[in-house]
């Protein structure tokens, strides 16, 4: 296939997706709207043959949008970016909704970050499934990147629902620069993580759960190097998804590889988001006193097996020592979705069924004795298996806590008319917070900014922070005087504290308590943070060797091209007039971002006609040619 009006330059076929019959290529170098506006291309299966079917562009697009440097389709609706479009700063981004109807392609919404800025280069990415669309913004947050999740509400059109960002996300990770969806995940790829050396590249799936999405798991190559890209190329399809990685090196440089993943259910994300210590009971009135119990809930529509993972008593404080009073929960036990599995004080099931006044068949293990649930203690659930440095030093990682600040019997007051009975949801019993991301950074003034980011909030007063410099949160410092006010959005939030209270080569634990109107509070953490002092500031490189549209253009007398220049590598950068003559070339750029101002001379200093010119950036990893055009 090609375009029925294509012309030189029109990048045709730059992105592709198909969906039943129709497929959409898209043509970013374009140049109806002005140079490099870009256009879409649709073409429908019909009678044996493809046949183009249209041809869209931007209703408003201008030069050097780069319309149609992503695309997506599913079903009647295409998505398309449009990552240099300027609206919210050069190279902010956008992408655009188009949908068939009554026999015509027409636009149905311009889609932009709401927190947009000059650089973030939304658009760069996108894919649709149904009403879902996933946005990639992978140059956001000094290209840490993130994600943007749309729905079309049948009644006001297309919404943001949530942005989606790596728990672990650092600057140049180019989260964002891929993204696929299907069904109910999303998979994001960030080539530029550094976790097997720099640029080696990881990929993270999402799940959704009613309107809340979180990250499911982080996967990267299991013979990851540096320079591989994993996740330059991503796709997902049900339970599988294929990650490319065109920088590794098994067949020789740059050979490149594709990594195959596979849901091995029932869940093989047991991780922190999926189960929650949802409640805690005290003894039944008058009855033993191993009637207490532990209630989790799985939030998730998927079974999740928690075998082998402990319930753990701690203090009222919320220190968990390892060898503290636990449970270990026997191996190949699940809780079906969206339900809950009761952890006794001891009790056996008929018992414990009996002075609760149970008839109906329940998911119930009976503990034991140890874990003294009516006299008030925290509780915490570990997975043992997983280990994540930036949660936990140690082997035990926390999947989710709950500390009870008062007796556990507190919440289910012996008599009470509200006391809710093992298994069953009572009114108002929500989670009010779900966590999606904390973590602790050092700033350039040497400070300790504490970050979180929620995924849904109801019912909260607020958050406080402690630290220490221990792991010791009893004798934990509350570093904030007064609330730091909750959003309580179903979207949830994004918060920072700054601890200016620091000193230099110090290790700090930080712990977030989350507040609700009720009394009842929540614990995360800890994260740890070393304030370090740096002898000499380590240069930043751009991850990759780019050229950039110029600007302006059209141009008259002058224009400015900006390209950038990876490590290790040295690149060229040429003009050429019409006929393919070159014009000017300037000596070799080393590492770095460049602004080039070409003022229509040659290399003779002598001045060029007007007309269409072609600048080319050449290096040992890309050569890419864009286009401007000289006014007289």
């Amino acid at each position: 296939l090609t375009a029925t009006d294509g012309v030189a330059g029109d990048g045709y076929g730059s992105a592709v997706d198909i969906s039943n019959d129709v497929l959409v290529a898209g043509a970013p170098g374009v140049d109806d709207m002005g140079a490099d506006a870009g256009a879409l291309y649709v073409a429908r299966y019909s009678n044996e043959n493809w046949t183009q079917e249209a041809k869209l562009t931007a209703a408003d697009g201008v030069a050097g949008d780069g319309y149609g440097s992503a695309v997506g389709i599913s079903n009647d609706t295409a998505v398309v970016g449009a990552p240099g479009l300027d609206d919210m700063g050069a190279d902010a981004g956008a992408a655009y909704v188009v949908r068939y109807y009554n026999e015509n392609w027409t636009q149905e919404a311009k889609l932009t970050a709401n927190d947009g800025m000059a650089g973030d280069d939304f658009g760069r990415s996108v894919a649709i499934d149904g009403d879902y669309a996933v946005v990639g913004a992978p140059g956001a947050n000094s290209a840490t990147g993130v994600a943007y999740l749309y729905y079309r509400n049948v009644t006001t059109g297309w919404e943001l629902q949530t942005q989606l960002a790596a728990l672990n996300g650092m600057a140049g990770d180019d989260f964002g620069r891929t993204v696929a969806i299907s069904g109910r995940r999303v998979i994001v790829g960030a080539p530029g993580a550094d976790d097997n050396g720099i640029d080696s590249g990881a990929a993270y799936v999402f799940e959704r759960t009613g309107s809340s999405w979180v990250e499911q798991v982080r996967v990267t190559a299991a013979d990851g190097a540096a320079g591989d890209g994993f996740a330059t190329s991503v796709g997902i399809s049900g339970d599988r998804f294929l990650v490319g990685a065109p920088g590794d090196g098994d067949n020789g440089i740059d050979s490149g590889s594709a990594y195959f993943f596979a849901y091995t259910g029932p869940s093989p994300y047991a991780i922190p988001g999926d189960v929650y210590l949802s409640e805690a009971g005290d003894n039944k009135a008058s009855e033993s006193e191993n009637t207490g119990f532990a209630e989790l809930y799985n939030c998730c529509d998927a079974s999740v097996n928690v075998g082998g993972y402990l319930l753990r008593r701690g203090t009222n404080s919320g220190t968990f020592a390892p060898d503290g009073n636990n449970y270990t929960i026997p191996e190949g036990t699940t809780i079906d979705g969206l339900s809950h599995l009761i952890i006794g004080n001891g009790a056996d099931e008929t018992s414990f069924k009996s002075a609760w006044g149970i008839t109906d068949d329940i998911n119930y293990l009976p503990g034991n004795s140890g874990l003294d649930i009516a006299n008030g203690h925290a509780y915490q659930l570990y997975n043992p298996s997983t280990r994540s440095e930036e949660i936990d030093s140690s082997p035990e990682v926390p999947v989710t806590q709950h500390v009870v600040q008062e007796t556990v019997g507190s919440w289910n007051p012996p008599e009470s008319t509200d006391n809710t009975t093992p298994g069953e949801d009572s009114q108002g019993q929500t989670l009010p917070v779900t966590l999606s991301s904390f973590s602790a950074v050092q700033t350039s003034a040497n400070f300790a900014q504490i970050n979180w980011v929620t995924q849904s909030e109801t019912g909260l007063v607020g958050y406080f922070i402690y630290r220490n410099i221990s792991q010791d949160f009893s004798n934990g410092i509350k570093i904030n005087p007064t609330t730091i006010t909750a959003n309580n959005s179903s979207s949830g939030g994004n918060y920072t504290f700054t601890d200016e209270n620091v000193e230099l080569e110090q290790t700090y634990f930080y712990w977030l308590e989350s507040v609700e109107y009720n009394g009842n509070t929540e614990f995360f953490g800890p994260v740890t943070l070393t304030i370090i002092q740096e002898e000499e500031p380590t240069p930043e490189f751009p991850k990759i060797t780019a050229l950039h549209n110029a600007y302006p253009n059209p141009f008259n007398p002058e224009t400015t091209i900006s390209f950038s220049v990876k490590k290790l590598e040295t690149a060229t950068l040429e003009i050429f007039n019409m006929k393919g003559q070159r014009v000017k070339s300037y000596p070799a750029f080393t590492a770095g971002n460049h602004n080039i101002i070409w003022n229509g001379t040659n290399n003779n200093g002598n001045s060029v006609g007007s007309g269409l010119f072609f600048y080319r950036l050449k290096s040992d990893s890309v050569q890419q040619v864009r286009k401007m055009l000289m006014l007289k």
